[in-house]
C-alpha cells in the first residue's frame, strides 16, 4: 500500500512539474488559412418533428416534408435551436422544396450569441443566378453578427387548399471568417499602383492583404480585353464592423460552396471606399459573375444591399475612381453603348441588364447614370495616357523608320509627331507616320509625340533616338599579313569599327563568290578552312551594325602552298670542298636562309644539318668532303620543307664549260663606273655607293650574275672569293643583261643576307674592288661565259675619309645635305660656263 502511494505521489510531482513548464505564445498568423465552416442539414421526417409546427404537417413523402396539413391555406413551422461547435458571422443556405402557381414559400433564418437574445428574422433571399427549375435553390449570403445558435422558420401559404408547397430538404452553412487580417490591417497591403499619364490606380487590397487561402483556387486564369462594366450589390449588412471579414466569406462562399473555385468578382468595394482585389489572375484576367457575359467584363461588388438604402459617398467616389482607372487604360469610353454578346448596351450596366436578377438592388442601379457621367468627368480631369510604341527609346534607327504613336485614353481628341521640335505628323489614334531618317543628319535626335484631351489636358512623350545610316569600317588580315601558308586552316584577324550602333555581326565569303556564310557574332578572331586547291586564296568579310547597315567587303589573299621544295637535279661535286644541287617552288618560292646540308659515310647515319648556301635555284655546300653521301634540305616561304635524295660525293672536279668557237658573238661585262655620294665623305657620314656595269659585248647574257664590291679585302679578289670573308662588303644579283645595255646597282638594292657593309667609312684611307661575275661555285670562271674574262675586275679605288667619326647628334639632317648636293651642282654648273666661255673666246681669236 506504501507503495502504491508513493508512485501516485510521484505522479502527481511530475504532472506538477508538467504544468509549470512555459507553455508557447499564440503565433499571429499573417493571412487567414481559411474559416471554419459547418453545415446544418434538415431533410428527414425525424429531423423536421424536432420543430414545431402551426397549421403544417409532417409526412414521409421522398423521407421527409414538411407542408400545409389538410385543408389548411396557411401555416409556419420553426426548427429546433441549432447549436453550433463554433462562432459563425455569416450564413450561407440551400434548399429544395415544390411549388405549384398558387402556392408560396418563404424561408427565414435568426441568430443568436448566447440561445437568448436573438436577432431579427432574415429572409433567405433567393439568388437568381443560382437556383433553376430542378427545385433546388440557393439564398443570398448573410452576413450576421457573430453567432453561436442558430434556427430558421418555413412559412408556407395557398390559394387553393387543394395543393400545398412543401419544403424536403434545408441546408444551412455557418461560416467563421472573422479570423484574418482585420480591414485596417489589410489597407496596408494594396497593390503595385503603375506610374503612368492618365487616371492614377487608385489603391486596391491584394487578395494577400485581406487575406485569401488561395489553396482554395484552383481556377486557370483566362484572359480577354475588358469592354463592360458590370455593378453588383452583395446583398449582405450595409455597414458591417470588418468588411474583409466578409469579403473572406464571398470568397469561401463562391469558391468552396459553389464550386466555382475563385471569387466572382474582379473587385469589391466596401462602406469606407475601400477597394480589394477579386479573382486572381491580375489585369484582365475573367472574372464569374454574370454568367455569358463574364469574357469581356468587369465584375464590380459593392459590399451590401442596395435595394431600398443608397451606396455611401465613400463607396460611390471609389467605384467611379476604380471604372476610370480602368476604362482609361483599356480605352472605354464610359458614356456611348455598343453591342455586346447579344444585345446594345451601356458601358457601364447593372447586373440586371444582362440577367433575371434584382441585382445590384434598386437605389444603386438608379445611379448607374450618374456614375457613367462622374466616371466621365473624372478622365476628364487627368492627362491623356499616351505611349511611342516605335522606335523605342534610345534605339538607333536607319533608313525607313515605322513611328508608332498610341493614346488609349477615351478622353484623347488627337495627337501628333515632333522630330527635333517641327511638327512632321498629326492625326487620330493610332498616328503611325514613316520617318525617312536620310534626310536627316546623323547623330542624336528627339522625337516627341503629343496626345490632347477632350478636357483641354494634354500629354508629352519623348525619345532620344540616334540616326545611323553610315556602315562599319574596317580590315581583314590572314594570318598576321603572311603572304604564304602551308595550312589550309588560317587565322582570320577582324578589326570593325561603328561609332551609331556599333558593330555587332560579320559575315564571310571565299575567292570572290557571291555567297556569303550566315550572319554570325563579330570577334576579333577567326579560324577559317581555304579551299583545298593550292594557289592564291581571296577571303573577304562583311561587318554590319546593331542597325543592319552593311559594310562594303573586305578582302585578304594569301597563297596556299602545301608542295614541299623539289625538282632536285643538277648535283655537282668537286675538288671535296664544294658541292651544287638545282632546286624549285612552283609557288611561295624559296626560303634562302633555311638551306641546310648533312653528311653520312654510308648513307644510313646522318649527321647534324649545316647552314648552306642558296642563291637562285642552286643550293651550295662549302666544307671538307670526302667519299661518302650528301643530303640537301630547304623550306619555302610557306614553311613546307623539302629534302633531297642522298647524293654519292665525287673526288673528280667538273670543268669549265668550253666556251663557244665564235667569241664574237658572246657578251663582255664590264665595270663602267664607281661613285660615292658625298665624294668625300667624313667619318661616320651615311654613303651611298653607286655602280654602273655593261654588257659591252655582242650577245645577252642568257643568264644571271653577281656583282661584288670588296672593301679593304685581305687579298685582291678573284672568282668565287666572298667579301665578307675577305673584308666586308655588297653583293648584288642581276638576273641577265642585254648586249649594250647598261645597269646602276645601289648600295640600298644589295643582297642583305651576303652583304656586311653597314653604310659608314672610318677614317683614314680605303681601298674598294667592284668584281662583276665574280661567282659560280665550282668553276673559276664566272656564270657568264664571255669574250673577254679579263676586264671584270675594277680596283683598287682608294678614297680618303677624314675627320673624326662624327656622333648622331652630329648628323647632318636631311635638309643640309640636300643644301650641300646643290652647293656642288653649282660649282659643276660655274665650271662648265667658265669651260665654255674660254672656248668661245678662242674661237673668237681664231676668227679675228
Amino acid at each position: 500500500m506504501r507503495r502504491i502511494l508513493l508512485a501516485l505521489i510521484s505522479l502527481f510531482l511530475i504532472l506538477l512539474g508538467l504544468y509549470a513548464l512555459p507553455r508557447p505564445e499564440a503565433v499571429l498568423r499573417p493571412q487567414s488559412q481559411g474559416p471554419p465552416v459547418g453545415e446544418w442539414v434538415q431533410t428527414s421526417a425525424s429531423d423536421f418533428r424536432e420543430g414545431e409546427g402551426l397549421g403544417t404537417e409532417i409526412t414521409e413523402v421522398d423521407g421527409g416534408e414538411v407542408r400545409l396539413a389538410s385543408g389548411e391555406r396557411q401555416g409556419s413551422f420553426i426548427s429546433v435551436v441549432k447549436e453550433t461547435p463554433f462562432p459563425f458571422n455569416a450564413i450561407g443556405s440551400r434548399w429544395v422544396a415544390r411549388f405549384h402557381s398558387a402556392t408560396d414559400l418563404q424561408l427565414e433564418v435568426r441568430s443568436s450569441e448566447d440561445g437568448v437574445s436573438w436577432s431579427d428574422w432574415w429572409e433567405l433571399e433567393l439568388d437568381e443566378d443560382l437556383s433553376g427549375e430542378s427545385g433546388e435553390n440557393w439564398g443570398q449570403l448573410l452576413i450576421v453578427p457573430p453567432s453561436k445558435f442558430l434556427q430558421y422558420r418555413l412559412s408556407l401559404s395557398t390559394d387553393d387548399a387543394s395543393v400545398s408547397p412543401a419544403l424536403e430538404e434545408i441546408t444551412l452553412l455557418y461560416i467563421n471568417s472573422q479570423e484574418g487580417p482585420t480591414v485596417e490591417e489589410a489597407k496596408s497591403m494594396v497593390l503595385p499602383q503603375e506610374v503612368t499619364p492618365g487616371v492614377p490606380q487608385p489603391p486596391i487590397i491584394s487578395r494577400a492583404g485581406w487575406g485569401a487561402n488561395e489553396s482554395w483556387s484552383n481556377l486557370e486564369p483566362e484572359y480577354e480585353n475588358p469592354q463592360k462594366f458590370v455593378i453588383h450589390h452583395t446583398a449582405t449588412n450595409n455597414s458591417t464592423v470588418d468588411p474583409a471579414a466578409t469579403v473572406r466569406a464571398v470568397y469561401y462562399y463562391h469558391a468552396v460552396t459553389l464550386g466555382w473555385g475563385d471569387i466572382g468578382y474582379n473587385f469589391l468595394i466596401d462602406w469606407q471606399g475601400n477597394i480589394y482585389e477579386g479573382r486572381k489572375g491580375g489585369d484582365g484576367v475573367v472574372g464569374g459573375h454574370a454568367r455569358r457575359y463574364n469574357y469581356g467584363s468587369i465584375g464590380i461588388a459593392c459590399i451590401g444591399d442596395f435595394s431600398v438604402a443608397d451606396i455611401t459617398p465613400q463607396m460611390e467616389q471609389a467605384l467611379v475612381n476604380l471604372i476610370a482607372w480602368e476604362a482609361d487604360r483599356y480605352g472605354i469610353d464610359p458614356q456611348r453603348e455598343s453591342y455586346f454578346i447579344d444585345r446594345e448596351i451601356p458601358t457601364i450596366v447593372g447586373h440586371r441588364d444582362l440577367l433575371q436578377t434584382s441585382c445590384p438592388g434598386e437605389r444603386l442601379y438608379q445611379q448607374m447614370p450618374r456614375i457613367r457621367e462622374l466616371t466621365w468627368q473624372e478622365l476628364l480631369a487627368h492627362d491623356p495616357r499616351l505611349t511611342i510604341e516605335t522606335p523605342g527609346e534610345g534605339e538607333v534607327v536607319r533608313g525607313e523608320v515605322a513611328v508608332r504613336v498610341t493614346s488609349i485614353s477615351p478622353s484623347t481628341i488627337g495627337l501628333a509627331i515632333h522630330i527635333d521640335g517641327e511638327m512632321v505628323a498629326e492625326g487620330k489614334n493610332p498616328l503611325e507616320w514613316s520617318w525617312d531618317t536620310g534626310e536627316y543628319p546623323e547623330g542624336e535626335h528627339l522625337l516627341l509625340a503629343l496626345a490632347q484631351g477632350a478636357g483641354g489636358r494634354s500629354t508629352e512623350v519623348s525619345r532620344s533616338l540616334q540616326v545611323d545610316n553610315t556602315p562599319p569600317t574596317g580590315t581583314l588580315t590572314i594570318e598576321e599579313g603572311l603572304d604564304f601558308t602551308s595550312q589550309p586552316t588560317v587565322t582570320l584577324a577582324l578589326m570593325a569599327e561603328d561609332e551609331g550602333s556599333g558593330v555587332e555581326e560579320m559575315r564571310f565569303t571565299q575567292d570572290g563568290a557571291e555567297r556569303f556564310t550566315p550572319w554570325e557574332e563579330f570577334a576579333s578572331l577567326k579560324e577559317w578552312l581555304l579551299s583545298p586547291e593550292e594557289g592564291v586564296k581571296t577571303v573577304g568579310v562583311r561587318f554590319r551594325d546593331g542597325v543592319g547597315n552593311q559594310s562594303p567587303v573586305y578582302t585578304d589573299t594569301i597563297v596556299l602552298d602545301m608542295t614541299p621544295p623539289g625538282g632536285w637535279s643538277d648535283f655537282q661535286a668537286w675538288s671535296q670542298s664544294q658541292t651544287l644541287v638545282k632546286v624549285s617552288d612552283a609557288l611561295s618560292g624559296l626560303d634562302k636562309e633555311s638551306a641546310e646540308y648533312s653528311l653520312s659515310v654510308d648513307g644510313d647515319s646522318w649527321g647534324e644539318w649545316q647552314p648552306a648556301l642558296a642563291s637562285g635555284e642552286f643550293i651550295t655546300a662549302r666544307g671538307s668532303f670526302g667519299q661518302g653521301w650528301i643530303q640537301f634540305r630547304i623550306k619555302d616561304l610557306a614553311g613546307n620543307e623539302g629534302v633531297s635524295p642522298a647524293y654519292l660525293l665525287s673526288e673528280v672536279p667538273q670543268t669549265t664549260p668550253t666556251p663557244p668557237p665564235d667569241a664574237q658573238r658572246l657578251p663582255d661585262l664590264v665595270v663602267e663606273g664607281l661613285s660615292l655620294l658625298p665624294e668625300e665623305p667624313r667619318s661616320g657620314e651615311p654613303v651611298t655607293i653607286t655602280v654602273t656595269i655593261a654588257n659591252v659585248g655582242q650577245a645577252p647574257t642568257r643568264g644571271g650574275f653577281w656583282t661584288g664590291l670588296y672593301i679593304d679585302p685581305q687579298e685582291p679578289p678573284f672568282v668565287n672569293s666572298a667579301s665578307t670573308e675577305l673584308g666586308s662588303g655588297l653583293l648584288w644579283y642581276t638576273p641577265g643583261l642585254e648586249a649594250g645595255e647598261a645597269i646602276t646597282l645601289t648600295t640600298q638594292e644589295a643582297e642583305e643576307q651576303h652583304s656586311d657593309f653597314g653604310g659608314t667609312f672610318a677614317p683614314g684611307s680605303h681601298e674598294l674592288y667592284l668584281y662583276v661575275d665574280a661567282y659560280n661555285p665550282g668553276v673559276e670562271e664566272g656564270l657568264v661565259v664571255e669574250s673577254e674574262e679579263g676586264n671584270n675586275l675594277l680596283g683598287p679605288v682608294v678614297i680618303e675619309v677624314g675627320g673624326e667619326e662624327i656622333s648622331p647628334e652630329e648628323e647632318t639632317p636631311p635638309g643640309d645635305a640636300l643644301r650641300a648636293l646643290l652647293r656642288e651642282l653649282l660649282e659643276i654648273l660655274g665650271r662648265w660656263f667658265d669651260a665654255l666661255g674660254e672656248r668661245l673666246m678662242l674661237g673668237a681669236k681664231s676668227l679675228e
